[in-house]
Formats: structure tokens, C-alpha cells, sequence
């Protein structure tokens, strides 16, 4: 099967992604193509046999997951199991991978002890120890909001279904061992050596890049090489496996610990148990299972295609362990090993300073669909940063830390000479990346879009890296073109959408609506929340980052034409700083009676601030927002909000913010023939507003809730349901029902509402 391995694993890829995104076309396409190389004498009936059957074995390998799991939650139970994983010990938890046996069937559990004294776990905790756990199953966080990162997909594609919390050590009793804790102690012991003898900041470096752990790390650093497309050096990858064989075999030969021959005998061997060292992450087995596999066709002194030997591996890796190909790192890795294969002489052909360029752009559009489907945005000038920067990790960075963590072994007073001379070069280097950060962080916000597009930019970009190699220039400028009017497209498609929305974000307990009109003629948001940090003092932007920032990456959107405060409360501003910082926003328009002292801090010399009362409108590229409230400044901020009529999509709307009842009286008052289609409930279903009066006046068809899961405070109150349900009143809540979208056409024709759980 030499030179047929790349059909089986290409084959094999097809069937996953038509499996995965019920793209099942592609069969048909395989079919057809597979055909074709079968009437043209590429390949014999046997072969073709057998990818057929390959493709079919993959495609019920990677039938869609079962969820239901024998384990019962919210009830506590006692489980005979196994530890699976490595114990990873943080400052205030530990946690690790739980298995246990139910009727038949495995499942494993992501298990987290919180702790006080970081010295107290039990020494019997250990990968491979039979126990017995007694807690109780949760459920992982799913998803609420679209672009949200889904903490329970994520747990699925590590076999994980379940969580569980413990706090006393009584309740995980432990025997025994296996042999990967001899690895992981290994591991441990000497990151308690790097710890403890160089500074922190080039421990943490070290760790996070010889063995895989960047908990160290600031998170901030990781979010500036994510934005900068650089997150693939903080993953153990190729390249770093590759210079880890280069430094051993050239100090095994120069030193003359041992010849040639042996000393590929013994990194093989390294490489080995290398992934167990690092942590095991998929991109590590895959680059190590590679390079262990070429050495050993040269240590052999046979000859097979390399990208036969990256099929195989790729096929050995996804049976080994089936959702490691829907982790970034995995993906990550083939697909830039892939690239690099396929430009192999264009490389070849190159002069040092053209490697260095081209690689960085091989690299970087091998994994640019990758980086616009999880992160939904583009840097154009990560192309110069990772020029500088990848060949400084490579010939500097990497090497140095490989030195540092030898001599730490063996002369740990060398050691420390090398680690502030890293310290000083390596902060500067950081520092001046900071600048550039800061300077010339201007990203493409491309959104969401089908697998349709991924297939289409792959099937360009594989076909410019075949033409490059071939020399064949008026074909690379076409092909070149198009992927860049591929990526034009994906930047004005919003443009040319026909569906505008209304979208009620879930964010918890409080208030985040985002409106976008058809053919994106505005963007419109009323209330940005935020939330305090645990010590209910410290502002937070987790709502931010994990919530509005993705939704709005998702839709495409890093432009908001207004921004609309209906008062000063946290839970309905408190994200206003991150997004006044992180996205344009034209125009700010708050109440003539806001409390200006919270808006010191997100003063913005781009944004114009206006203020409106009874009886103003709002208005931009004809839609209208009608002020009905407030009159004048009231002692109670609540009842300062601003209340908001707007018709949308064909039907009428009422935003209230977090007034009373008495507001509610005096509107009926005020306006008498007030009604709408649509109620967005005052301050989350609090008992103190929503009379039967005022909903009988407005008579809505459809009640909108923000509310919070499980909230301190039991909204929305009870006898506010009943009202609604009496009133035959149709409720949506974004507690129950995650994100309610309202979608509609610009014909004339009313929308229809969606919610994003079912």
C-alpha cells in the first residue's frame, strides 16, 4: 500500500467530516473521485475495496456520541472506579479523570477536590489506584449562548460525561497504582525541581513548553499569542519535539556518550514515554509517533513516502483514542505538518531568510479556517509577528530552556547564570510584543460560516501548496486570489444578509439585548451586564469575555453603531469598560437622570455620549427606539430606567430595564393605548413589577425574561408566572431556554422567535 496510505487517511477524513457536520454529500464525492482513479488505473479493485471499507468502518466509528450515560445526577452516590489521569495539583483544587463501571458500560467522570492546604493530598491518590468515591454526579456547564465555549462538548471529546466537586478527602479511598504513575511522578518531581531553583517567570516558560503545563502562565500571555496566531508555540508540537531529538542526538555524538546508530536507538526510546513527560497531548503523540516512525524507516534503510507515514500515524492516532481529531492542538499539528509536506521542495528551493518567511505563511494559512471557526477573527499582521517570532522561539527560546532544564539536573548553578539572561532577553521580547499588541491590533471579525466554506478554503489552499511546487506561478496568483476573496467574502457576506435579529443573550442576572438589522444596516445593544468577581466588590469581565465578546465575534460584528443604558446598575452596565475597549462603538445614549459617576471610567474619545428623556426618539438608518420614561429623577435608580418602544420586524416591543409597578401605573396613565407584542419583563420577573393591570393594558403575546440560573434572589417570582400563565401570556427565559433570538426578513413578513436550548 505504499503511496496509497494518503488515499486511506484522506478518505478517512471525509468520513469523520460528513459524520460530524452530517455533510454527507461528501461520500458522494468520494465515490465519484475514487471512481475516477479506478477508471484512469490509479488504483486496482482491491484497493479500492479496501478505502471503501476503511471509510465505512471510520464512518460508524464516529457515529454521533450517546449522552445518556447510566450514571444518575444530583444525587449522591458511591462509585468503585479507577484513576485514569494524572493528578493535576493547582494552588486551590486538584483534579483528575474518574472511571467507573455501570451495567456494562465505562464512563468517566471529571472529578475536583478544592482544597485550603495545597500539602494535603492523600498519598494514595494515584493514576491507576482502585476507589471508591462517594459525591455527587453533576452535568458540565453546556453552552447558553451562541459562540459560548461549551464546557461539556469539550469534556465529551475527552470521554468525560459527568463532573463532580469534593471537599473532604473521606470521600475518594485509594489502593494501588499502574505504571503511568511512575511517569507522572516523574514529571511532577522535576517541576518541583524547576519551581523551586529559577525565577518563576522562566519556570513557568519551561514547563509550559517542555512539558506541557502552562497553568503558570499568565493568562493574558496566552490570550496575546492566541490574538497574534502564535498559540501553536505554546502547544509541544513538531517543532518542539524536533529540536528535543536534534539537542539529544547532538549532545549523544559530540560528546561521544555514543555513535550515531545508538544514539537514534536511545531518543527513539525517549520519545517513547516523551508524551507521558509532557502530558500527553495529542499534538506530542502525533509528533513524536512521527518522528519515532521515520528514524525507524532509517534505522531499517527503508524507503516510504513521508506522506504515507503522517496517514498512517493519523489513522494509528484517531483509533488509539477517537476524539483527539476534534482537539485544536490535534488538528493543529497534521494540518501544518500536512501543508509543510506538500511545499516540501518550494521549501527546498528556498534561501534561509525564505524559509523562514515561508514557513510562517504556510503555517499560518494552513490553520487560518481553524483559527476563524474557534476564535471567529483575523490578524493580518500575525503574518510579520510570527516571521519574528517563531524563529526566535525556535533558534533561541526553546534551545535555551532545553540547556537551562540540563544543567538544572546537573550543574544547577549554571543554571541559574542562564535563567536571568533568559529573564531579561525573553521579558523584553514579551514587552516589545505588548507594544505591538496595544499599537497594531486590528483584526477581521469574519463570524460564523458552514462547513461548505472550510471545504472550499482547503481545497484552494491544498491546491496552491501543489502548484507552488511545481513551480507552476500563473495558477499559484489565480489560486492565491481566490483564497483571498474567499476571506473578503466572509468579511462582507453580513452585508448582503437579508435577516435581521434580536437576540436576549444569557448573561446570568442581568440584562444584554443586541439587535442587528438586515443587510447590517446597525447594531444596536440596550444594556451590556457584567457581574463582581467572588469577593462581590471587585468588577469582573467574565461576562464579557466568555459571553457578549464571542457572540459578537460570532455574528461578525466588531463595529456597534449605538449602545443603549437603561440605568447605572451593574448587572446592566457592568461589561461597558471591556466593550468601550474592545469593540468601535459609535454612539452612547443614556437617560438625562444616569448616574454619571459610572461612566468616569469608560470615558472613550470615540464615542459620543447623549442623553434622552420622556418623549425623545432615537433614531438611526430608520429604526426608532421611542422614550416613554422617565420624566424627571427619582430617589429610587431602578425607576430611573429608561423604558424604550420600538417596532421591529413587524412587531412592537416595550423594553422596561428594572422599573416598578408604580412606574408601570403611571405609563398606563401617561399612555393609555400603550400595547406591544412583545414584553421584555421589568427588573428579571421581580415580584414588584409586572401587575395583572399592566400586562391586561399591554396585552403582550410574548413575555421575555433575563434572568439567572438558581438566582439569590428566587426571580422570577412565582406570582408573576401565574399572572402570565392566567393572561394565556407566552414566556421565554433565558435561564430555562438559553438565548432567545427573534429573526426576521426585510419584506414586511413577521419573524419567528428560537431558542438556543431546546
Amino acid at each position: 500500500m505504499n503511496g496509497y496510505w494518503r488515499l486511506i487517511g484522506l478518505s478517512a477524513i471525509i468520513a469523520i467530516v460528513s459524520i460530524t457536520y452530517e455533510a454527507y454529500f461528501l461520500f458522494g464525492l468520494l465515490m465519484i473521485w475514487l471512481y475516477l482513479l479506478y477508471r484512469k488505473d490509479r488504483i486496482t479493485i482491491r484497493q479500492l475495496t479496501m478505502i471503501l471499507m476503511i471509510s465505512v468502518f471510520v464512518s460508524g466509528y464516529y457515529f454521533p456520541l450517546e449522552t445518556n450515560t447510566p450514571l444518575k445526577t444530583e444525587e449522591e452516590q458511591q462509585l468503585t472506579g479507577t484513576i485514569v489521569s494524572e493528578i493535576n495539583k493547582q494552588k486551590t483544587y486538584y483534579s483528575f479523570i474518574f472511571q467507573h463501571k455501570a451495567n456494562q458500560q465505562k464512563e468517566r467522570l471529571q472529578v475536583t477536590y478544592f482544597i485550603d492546604d495545597p500539602t494535603a493530598l492523600p498519598t494514595s491518590w494515584k493514576t491507576g489506584a482502585t476507589c471508591q468515591l462517594t459525591g455527587t454526579p453533576e452535568l458540565p456547564s453546556k453552552s447558553k449562548n451562541p459562540g459560548e465555549f461549551d464546557y461539556q462538548v469539550y469534556l465529551l471529546h475527552k470521554n468525560i460525561t459527568k463532573q463532580m466537586n469534593i471537599t473532604d478527602t473521606k470521600a475518594l479511598r485509594c489502593s494501588g497504582s499502574n505504571f503511568l504513575h511512575l511517569f507522572y511522578r516523574m514529571r511532577a518531581t522535576v517541576m518541583e525541581k524547576v519551581t523551586e531553583r529559577i525565577s518563576p517567570f522562566t519556570s513557568a516558560w519551561l514547563k509550559a513548553l517542555l512539558f506541557g503545563n502552562d497553568h503558570a502562565l499568565d493568562s493574558a500571555i496566552v490570550s496575546q499569542f492566541q490574538r497574534w496566531n502564535l498559540s501553536h508555540l505554546l502547544a509541544i508540537s513538531g517543532l518542539h519535539v524536533g529540536l528535543i531529538a536534534g539537542f539529544l542526538f547532538f549532545i549523544f555524538v559530540k560528546t561521544g556518550v555514543a555513535t550515531k546508530e545508538k544514539s537514534i536507538i536511545i531518543i527513539m526510546g525517549v520519545l517513547i514515554i516523551y508524551p507521558l513527560l509532557s502530558g500527553g497531548a495529542p499534538s506530542v503523540w502525533r509528533a513524536c509517533f512521527m518522528t519515532t516512525f521515520g528514524m525507524l524507516m532509517i534505522q531499517q534503510q527503508r524507503k516510504m513516502r513521508i506522506l504515507d507515514i503522517l496517514s498512517i500515524i493519523f489513522l494509528l492516532c484517531i483509533l488509539f483514542n477517537k476524539q483527539w481529531i476534534f482537539q485544536l492542538g490535534f488538528q493543529f499539528s497534521f494540518l501544518v505538518t500536512l501543508s509543510l509536506i506538500l511545499s516540501k521542495q518550494w521549501l527546498n528551493r528556498s534561501t534561509k531568510l525564505q524559509v523562514l518567511v515561508r514557513v510562517s505563511f504556510i503555517s499560518m494559512f494552513s490553520l487560518l479556517p481553524l483559527q476563524l471557526i474557534h476564535f471567529y477573527f483575523f490578524n493580518p499582521l500575525a503574518l510579520i509577528v510570527n516571521i519574528l517570532i517563531v524563529p526566535y522561539f525556535t533558534l533561541l527560546v526553546i534551545p535555551l530552556l532545553l540547556i537551562i532544564l540540563s544543567l538544572l539536573l546537573l550543574f544547577p548553578v549554571f543554571a541559574v547564570t542562564l535563567d536571568q539572561g533568559f529573564l531579561k532577553v525573553h521579558s523584553f521580547v514579551l514587552t516589545l510584543l505588548d507594544w505591538i499588541d496595544d499599537q497594531m491590533f486590528y483584526p477581521i471579525v469574519t463570524g460564523d460560516f458552514s462547513v461548505f466554506y472550510l471545504l472550499l478554503y482547503y481545497l484552494l489552499f491544498f491546491a496552491l501548496c501543489v502548484v507552488i511546487e511545481y513551480g507552476k506561478k500563473k495558477q499559484a496568483v489565480f489560486l492565491i486570489l481566490a483564497l483571498l476573496s474567499w476571506l473578503f467574502w466572509l468579511e462582507v457576506k453580513p452585508y448582503t444578509n437579508p435577516y435581521g435579529t434580536v437576540t436576549m443573550l444569557d448573561i446570568g442576572q442581568g440584562d444584554t439585548i443586541v439587535i442587528e438589522l438586515p443587510y447590517r444596516k446597525g447594531v444596536f445593544m440596550i444594556d451590556v451586564a457584567g457581574e463582581m468577581a467572588h469577593n462581590f466588590e471587585t468588577p469582573s469581565d467574565q461576562i464579557y469575555k466568555q459571553v457578549i465578546k464571542p457572540f459578537l465575534y460570532r455574528k461578525g460584528i466588531n463595529k456597534i453603531d449605538m449602545v443603549i443604558l437603561s440605568h447605572a446598575d451593574h448587572d446592566h452596565i457592568g461589561s461597558l469598560p471591556y466593550l468601550l475597549e474592545g469593540f468601535d462603538v459609535k454612539h452612547l445614549v443614556i437617560s438625562d437622570y444616569f448616574d454619571l459617576t459610572r461612566l468616569q471610567e469608560t470615558a472613550s474619545n470615540n464615542t459620543s455620549i447623549a442623553t434622552v428623556k420622556k418623549g425623545d426618539i432615537i433614531e438611526y438608518n430608520n429604526q426608532a427606539f421611542q422614550v416613554l420614561h422617565p420624566v424627571t429623577r427619582l430617589q429610587e435608580r431602578n425607576d430611573n430606567s429608561l423604558v424604550l418602544f420600538a417596532e421591529i420586524g413587524e412587531l412592537t416591543w416595550l423594553f422596561t430595564g428594572d422599573i416598578s409597578k408604580e412606574i408601570e401605573n403611571e405609563l398606563m396613565v401617561t399612555y393609555p393605548q400603550l400595547t406591544a407584542d412583545v414584553l421584555k419583563l421589568a427588573h428579571h420577573g421581580s415580584s414588584d413589577s409586572s401587575t395583572s393591570a399592566f400586562l391586561q393594558a399591554l396585552h403582550p403575546d410574548l413575555a421575555l425574561i433575563s434572568v439567572g440560573e438558581k438566582n439569590r434572589y428566587g426571580h422570577p417570582a412565582k406570582d408573576v408566572l401565574d399572572r402570565l400563565k392566567q393572561l394565556d401570556i407566552l414566556t421565554l427565559r433565558t435561564d430555562q431556554q438559553g438565548a432567545i433570538t427573534y429573526t426576521y426578513k426585510d419584506n414586511g413578513e413577521q419573524g419567528t422567535f428560537s431558542t438556543f436550548l431546546p
